[in-house]
């Protein structure tokens, strides 16, 4: 007769709303975001639309700002260059599935090739800057060895000339980038069930279908490198040049 009303009593006791704990859990989130990035993101644009020179207050001038930039021809360029490495979207995004296909199928010499493609995404970014602009100085091993080869007319001030130091930062992107791709792709690819692309080819289908199959699999759970990250990441090269 005792216990009764102390499960009754139990039961009745108030319970805070889920909706609060989890708005107290993001309360701290929410509000580095909205300091950091929202707020700012807010006064950037705004300010594009006024006259300030950061200390008075600005000047309502509309798309005053927009007009001088579409004619501006530093900045012209610098989407010509935006627009370069926006074509390396593809690159980095293939060739990653393809190698992570290969070192999933644990093809002959896979560890080798896994150390080897890894090994760029485990640099930080001021070692590879530094190693990259020391190898390809004028004086630098690249030159010197196109001289120890006879191609001394090839030397050149890659990092310094108009026509190469693109280019040359490209290839650098692509290869540092390289490594992070192929683990995300392999990570898509040993969540997915095995027996599926057992399946794929008693029923004849190709590798090609499969690794097609595949890929889609891993974008419908969520773990795609993905071509839109690609292109965030790639944005912040808008430099003249």
């Amino acid at each position: 007769m005792s216990v009764a009303p102390a499960l009754g009593a139990r039961r009745s006791r108030p319970r805070s709303p889920q909706w609060l704990w989890g708005l107290a859990y993001a309360a701290p989130a929410v509000t580095l975001v909205s300091l950091f990035v929202a707020y700012p993101f807010a006064s950037i644009l705004y300010h594009a639309f006024t006259r300030w020179d950061g200390i008075t207050p600005g000047s309502w001038v509309g798309l005053h700002n927009f007009r001088l930039l579409v004619h501006d021809p530093i900045f012209l360029r610098a989407l010509r260059n935006n627009a370069l490495f926006a074509i390396s979207v593809p690159i980095q995004v293939v060739f990653p599935l393809l190698v992570a296909y290969a070192i999933h199928l644990r093809i002959p010499g896979w560890r080798f090739f896994r150390a080897t493609v890894f090994l760029p995404a485990v640099y930080a970014t001021v070692v590879i800057g530094i190693l990259v602009s020391t190898s390809l100085q004028l004086d630098g091993p690249l030159n010197s060895a196109l001289g120890g080869l006879g191609l001394g007319s090839f030397k050149h001030e890659w990092l310094g000339s108009a026509n190469t130091s693109i280019p040359v930062i490209l290839l650098v992107v692509v290869w540092t980038n390289f490594g992070y791709n192929v683990l995300l792709y392999l990570a898509g690819m040993s969540a997915l069930d095995p027996t599926l692309e057992e399946a794929a080819r008693i029923d004849g289908a190709s590798r090609l279908r499969a690794l097609r199959g595949r890929e889609l699999r891993i974008k419908r759970r969520g773990r795609d490198p993905g071509a839109g990250h690609q292109y965030g990441c790639n944005f912040h090269f808008l430099v003249p040049c």
